[in-house]
Parts: C-alpha cells; sequence; structure tokens
C-alpha cells in the first residue's frame, strides 16, 4: 500500500497543475490512440501508423517496442483519455516500487525495503521522465532493473536455473525500450563479469551470455524486422545533432539555448544524485563484510553508470557496440538509481536522516523546477484535440527517423485529397476502403497516367491492379506512393504484407519460446524448485552459503538467507559447544520469520594435538583472547595462527576435524538438531583458493586436495557441513506438507 501511495502521489500535482507534456508526449499518446483505433479495425498488432505525418504514414509500430503502446492503448480503451497518461505513470512506478521490494527484501528487512521501494519509485530521475521527457516507455524499464540485479546476485547458487529468468528480463527491455536494451545488456555483461571475479567462477560468464542470446531470440519477432527494415527508412535521425551522445553529457552546452537549459536541470538532478551516492558508499561501506556481492556489485554497477555520462567516456560511446543508440549519456540514471536506492537506505539507517536526504534531492528537483526549466502543461480540451485530430481530422506529425527513404515530410501537400491522378485525361475515384493497412479503390481514368496516393511508399506495400501485381513508383521529393494506370476502370488494392523479416523474427521467437519452455519442463521435472519453500539460512557468510547451495543443488532445493538478516540484532556466540550456539542463533532468528523453518550453524575446526582447539573460538582464534573478542578474525590472522602452533608437531600427529552443527529452529522452539563431521590432517602452508576459514589448510586424504582445492559440488559431497545438511534433508522429508515429491530424495 506504500508503494501505491507514493505512486498515486508522484501524479496528485496533475490534478491541479494539468497534463505534464515533456518531450516525447504527442509522440507515446498519439501512438495509443492510433492502436487503440487499429484495434478497432481488427489489427491486433500495428505495423503502420497510418495516421502520422497528417495521414502519410510511417513504420513507427516496427521499429518503435510493443510493451508500452500495447499498455496505453489498453488503458485508453478502459479510461478516458485525459486520465490515461497519469494512469500509464502509476502503473509503471507502482511496478518499479513492487521489483525493488523483491530485491531489497532479500537483503534488508520489511521496513527498510519498502523505503528502498519508495525511494526508488518515486527517485528524482523519474521524476524527471514524469514532468519534464514524458518517456513513458523509459519509464516502464525501470521496473526492469531491480528484477535484472536480483537475478544476477544468485547466478552463483542457482546456476543454469537463472538463465531463463534473466532471458525473460532481457527479452522484456528489448520489448519495452530500446535504448535501455541496450543499456540492460551492458549492464548485465557487468554484473555478470563482476560476479564471476568475486565468486572466481568463469561460469557464470556463459550463464550470463546465454540469457542474453536467449532474451534477443525471445524479443527477435520486433528486434529482427526491427533491425532489417532500418535500410528502408530514416534511421540515421536518432542521432542527429541534439540527440547525439556527445551533445547530451552533463553540463554540455550548445548554441540551442532550449536544448542547455534541460541539459543543465538533468545534470544538476545526476550531480546531486552522485553527491549523494557517493557519501552512502563511504557509510555504507561496512557492509562489504556482511553483503560482499551486493556492495561490491551495486558499487561497480553505480561508477559504470555514472562514468558514462561525463564527455572523457566519448572513445567508449564511438567504439563500444550500439551505445552510442542510448543516444542521451544522462539516460544512465535510470541504471543508477537502482544501486542509490539501495545504498542510500543500507547507509542511513535512522528516519530522520533518510527524511533529510530526500528533502534535499527534492529541494534540488524544486530549485530546478522554478529556476532552471518549469514542466510544460496540457488540459483535457489539448488531449481531445489529438484525438479530435486522429478520428475525424488530418492526423499528426510523425517522427524524422520512421519516414521512409526518399520522403520528405516537410514537403508534402496536407491538404492533398487520399487519391490523385497524376496525368492527362479525367478521372473518378471511388474509394471503397481506406484502412491503416488495408486500401482499396476504383479509379475510372480516360487516359493512361499514374495515381498519386496521400501514402509514402515503403517496400511492404504490395499493390495489385485488376487483380495483377503492379511494381508501386516512389514520387520524388515527397516520397508518395504512385501506382501506374491504364484507360478505363482500375480496381486497386494495396495491403501492408508481411514480410520475409517479419516471418524470420517470428519462427525465431517461436523456436526459442519452445526451447525456453522444454528447458523449463525439464528443470521442473528433474528439481523440487517448486514443490517447496526455500529453506532459510541465518548467516550472511557467502563461503557458508555456497556450501550450503552447493549441498541442496542436486536436490533441486533453493537456500535463502533469512529476509533482512543483516540488518537484524546480532546474537552473541558464546555457547561453550558448537551445538549451543547453532540452537541460540536458530532459535533468534527463527522469531523474525513466523511459522517459517530457519537453520542456524555453528561450525569449526578441531584439532588433536591442540586438545581440540580452535573449537567453538574457531572464527575468532587470531584474538588475543577468543572467548571474550567481539567479532570474528581475519582468516589470513587464523590460519597463522594455526600453522604457529603446530610448527612442532610431526606430521602423523596433525590430525583434526571439521564438525559442523545445524539447528533447525521454528518460532524461536528448536525443532532438531543435526551433526556433520570431516576428519583429515592439518598442513604447515596453505593449499587452494576455493575455500574460506580453514580451507586452505585442512587436506582430506580421502581425495588428496584440502577442501580450498574443491570445486562446490565435491565439498558438498565431503565436507562436515554437506554432511550435516543431508542430515537435516532426511529429517524433513519427513515433515508433513514439506515436499510434494518427497519420495525422490
Amino acid at each position: 500500500m506504500i508503494i501505491v501511495a507514493t505512486a498515486l502521489a508522484v501524479v496528485v500535482p496533475w490534478f491541479f497543475l494539468g497534463i505534464p507534456s515533456g518531450h516525447d508526449f504527442e509522440f507515446h499518446v498519439n501512438s495509443w490512440m492510433e492502436v487503440l483505433g487499429q484495434w478497432k479495425q481488427g489489427i491486433l498488432y500495428p505495423r503502420w501508423a497510418a495516421l502520422a505525418h497528417f495521414g502519410y504514414g510511417e513504420a513507427r509500430f516496427i521499429f518503435y517496442p510493443p510493451f508500452s503502446w500495447l499498455l496505453g492503448a489498453l488503458l485508453g480503451a478502459l479510461l478516458p483519455w485525459k486520465l490515461v497518461p497519469a494512469a500509464f505513470v502509476f502503473v509503471a512506478l507502482t511496478l518499479s516500487g513492487c521489483s525493488m521490494f523483491l530485491l531489497a527484501r532479500h537483503y534488508l528487512a520489511r521496513p527498510d525495503a519498502i523505503f528502498a521501494a519508495t525511494l526508488y519509485a518515486a527517485n528524482p530521475y523519474h521524476l524527471v521522465i514524469v514532468y519534464w521527457r514524458s518517456a513513458f516507455a523509459e519509464l516502464l524499464a525501470g521496473a526492469l532493473l531491480p528484477l535484472l540485479l536480483l537475478e544476477v546476485l544468485e547466478l552463483e547458487e542457482k546456476g543454469r536455473r537463472v538463465v531463463l529468468p534473466v532471458a525473460l528480463l532481457v527479452a522484456a527491455a528489448w520489448l519495452t525500450n530500446a535504448p535501455t536494451a541496450v543499456m540492460v545488456n551492458y549492464s548485465l555483461a557487468l554484473l555478470v563479469a563482476v560476479t564471476a571475479i568475486l565468486r572466481r567462477s568463469p561460469k557464470v560468464l556463459l550463464y550470463g551470455a546465454g540469457a542474453a542470446v536467449l532474451g534477443a531470440g525471445l524479443a527477435a519477432f520486433y528486434v529482427f524486422p526491427a533491425a532489417y527494415e532500418q535500410k528502408w527508412v530514416a534511421i540515421a535521425q536518432v542521432l542527429a545533432p541534439g540527440v547525439r551522445p556527445q551533445d547530451n553529457f552533463l553540463f554540455t552546452i550548445l548554441e540551442d539555448v532550449d536544448h542547455n537549459r534541460f541539459n543543465y536541470l538533468v545534470s544538476l538532478i545526476a550531480a546531486a544524485q552522485m553527491v549523494a551516492l557517493a557519501g552512502a558508499v563511504l557509510l555504507a561501506r561496512s557492509r562489504r563484510r556482511e553483503s560482499p556481492q551486493l556492495w561490491w556489485t551495486i558499487a561497480a554497477w553505480s561508477l559504470f553508470s555514472g562514468l558514462l555520462m561525463f564527455s572523457f567516456t566519448f572513445s567508449l560511446w564511438q567504439y563500444l557496440p550500439k551505445l552510442r543508440f542510448v543516444q542521451l549519456p544522462w539516460r544512465w540514471l535510470l541504471c543508477l538509481n537502482v544501486p542509490f536506492a539501495l545504498l542510500i537506505t543500507m547507509a542511513w539507517r535512522r528516519w530522520t536522516m533518510r527524511a533529510m536526504v530526500c528533502a534535499v534531492m527534492l529541494f534540488v528537483l524544486l530549485c530546478a523546477w522554478h529556476r532552471v526549466q518549469s514542466p510544460w502543461w496540457d488540459t483535457a480540451a489539448d488531449i481531445n484535440e489529438m484525438l479530435d485530430n486522429q478520428q475525424d481530422g488530418p492526423g499528426y506529425e510523425g517522427t524524422d527517423e520512421y519516414v521512409p527513404t526518399g520522403a520528405d515530410p516537410y514537403e508534402i501537400n496536407k491538404a492533398a485529397r487520399r487519391v490523385t491522378l497524376d496525368g492527362l485525361g479525367r478521372s473518378l475515384i471511388e474509394e471503397k476502403q481506406w484502412g491503416a493497412e488495408s486500401k482499396f479503390f476504383i479509379a475510372d481514368v480516360t487516359s493512361p497516367g499514374k495515381v498519386v496516393l496521400r501514402l509514402f511508399n515503403y517496400p511492404a506495400w504490395r499493390v495489385e491492379v485488376n487483380g495483377n501485381p503492379v511494381a508501386a513508383q516512389t514520387r520524388e521529393v515527397t516520397g508518395q506512393l504512385m501506382i501506374p494506370v491504364e484507360a478505363g476502370q482500375n480496381r486497386v488494392r494495396i495491403t501492408f504484407i508481411h514480410t520475409w523479416d517479419r516471418t524470420a523474427g517470428g519462427v525465431i521467437s517461436a523456436a526459442t519460446m519452445f526451447l525456453v519452455v522444454m528447458v523449463g519442463v525439464r528443470m521442473k521435472i528433474t528439481s523440487f524448485k517448486r514443490s517447496m519453500k526455500p529453506i532459510l539460512i541465518a548467516t550472511s557468510n557467502p563461503g557458508k552459503l555456497r556450501d550450503f547451495a552447493g549441498a541442496a543443488s542436486s536436490y533441486g532445493i533453493e537456500i535463502a538467507t533469512v529476509p533482512g538478516f543483516s540488518s537484524l540484532p546480532a546474537v552473541a556466540e558464546d555457547g561453550s559447544t558448537f551445538e549451543a550456539n547453532a540452537r541460540k542463533k536458530a532459535e533468534h532468528y527463527s522469531r523474525h520469520v513466523a511459522g517459517e523453518i530457519v537453520l542456524a550453524d555453528d561450525s569449526g575446526l578441531e584439532v588433536d594435538a591442540l586438545g581440540g582447539a580452535p573449537g567453538v573460538h574457531s572464527a575468532r582464534y587470531a584474538a588475543d583472547d577468543p572467548l571474550k573478542a567481539e567479532s570474528n578474525t581475519d582468516d589470513g590472522a587464523n590460519n597463522a595462527r594455526l600453522v604457529r602452533e603446530l610448527r612442532s608437531v610431526p606430521p602423523d600427529r596433525r590430525t583434526g576435524r571439521f564438525v559442523c552443527v545445524i539447528a533447525a529452529a521454528r518460532n524461536g522452539e528448536t525443532l532438531a538438531v543435526f551433526r556433520g563431521m570431516a576428519a583429515g590432517v592439518i598442513l604447515d602452508k596453505p593449499r587452494g583458493s576455493n575455500g574460506f576459514g580453514y580451507d586452505p589448510l585442512f587436506y582430506f586424504p580421502q581425495i588428496r586436495k584440502t577442501f580450498a582445492e574443491l570445486n562446490a559440488e565435491q565439498k558438498a559431497q565431503f565436507s562436515h557441513r554437506g554432511a550435516a545438511f543431508r542430515a537435516f534433508l532426511e529429517w524433513y522429508r519427513t515433515q508433513p506438507h514439506q515436499f510434494e515429491e518427497a519420495s525422490k530424495l
């Protein structure tokens, strides 16, 4: 409800000030109106915008992604047109807030996650889009970005199961807003690369690449024709002066006063967000230990997005594939907003400080509103005029980049008839049908000539005269479609056909969808992912989570951290045994997730030559007094102390064991306790880099490797934590209503 209220609050000023008519307002609203009109003609998926350029048309719906104009038309079918823009904004912001909540809830307590969601929904750049830009498709695409980060953060744990959700997000980006889709693909590459480095797992790069390819394949019914048919239109106009990257870096000054004014406004907003973000990074740096992957991932995304807004990165805009089609470098604020909302929430825990940060952002926005550039406003009468121009009037102004090659929309005659004879003699024109994608008329002429249509020629138009195919011609300068006719009656039919590239795109999408469905069905059959709830683990230790995930993966079981774990009160691990500490943690954290089973473990290394030490003090062994230490000590320091203390112990007496005790609790009560053990030998120097804690020193004779030399699957098979977790699963399968297919375990 708070997210919904926030989205509603953003559009409340519309009821008093009017409808903000930003840069792209008429483009989008005219598109929505025309799509609804074509639906009434029976055209479910429009391709040709027949009323653009005052009835001469353009291939708008081939090149502009469909999600925004389909949603706008649907809202137009349900609501009065004067309410549709506000309804669209409300839907987009609500979706953005909900997607951020899903992301934040994995790492923050519920109140903090709600704040992050509301901040993301009503962040400064979203308000710029709403009140100055009217970039409705870009606003809608903002809902995808938190989900992208969420799925990437789960790449290592879920493995290939994340590929399909990420592919769907990539496809949704292509089908919502093309510049955002480019940013999503670059962001995916960056986030996956950071994850691969942090987890030392190159295979996640393959998962990311596979998701990008599958996503493009799913959206191929739009992407392939849009790419192929670019040669048929003046697509170069998307990079005309004024909308090129070099014209839109932060604080860029051109000779265009209006351009400079808006650029200054968005630059102020970007600068304010970057300053707040920099402060948040400094204050939240302690989170690097609690959630290192989250922290480093959003820090890298912030840095990448921020730097691309400055002119010294122009060479990247020139040479990185398709990056220039983002057009406006400050568009990267859309991506920057995800780490902005998360880091602001993590940095300032006190609500007064959060309110102050929001107040400062709002103050900067209002100053820009009053001192730099105020929004432009329309009224309900203006919206009705746009509708009248489509229903009974001449149409509307189109866009230069979608005009067919060879046509000049500035040379057309807006008062021209739909069909005119260009030649000698007289003509009688009888219009039978004049739809968006199908036209039929009868031309009686006294001598051969050409009829000129109030219609731009385009390769997809098929012309038949008296049932016979005829090659259409193009009028010089205006680019109008011309048809040769003979003396007498000419029955002319013009149809916007399904070209081969659209067929190919549809086939690619269908084949990819079939592959996705088959893979999804197979994954469902071979795992319990959908037949059980995720098992909640009371830890944020990435090494432990990786071990648990490895042990659970062969069963298709999902592991998750207790929601908001890092923001919950910590538990003092002062028990004298592993079991005491495990019980204490499990009971404590289970009280914060009512009705859910929570697992907590305590584990450590017992060395025979040291009388069982480090034991329960394994994580604090390097401290002067491990019993009184308030926090864990560094793994390297712990290992160094262990090596020193065993320096004089001969190899045959350096035996020890890893011990793990897992406690399962619900609502503050322990349900069961499970124990696992792995016996080995302590080396005199570390080997391997995959593990954590004492793994590099713990040699496992059975496979002649240290635990730090094992991959996740091997460690799950042989480790103490894997053994304890398997014991838990044997118990868990006997509990009622836990598995739908427990016998498969």
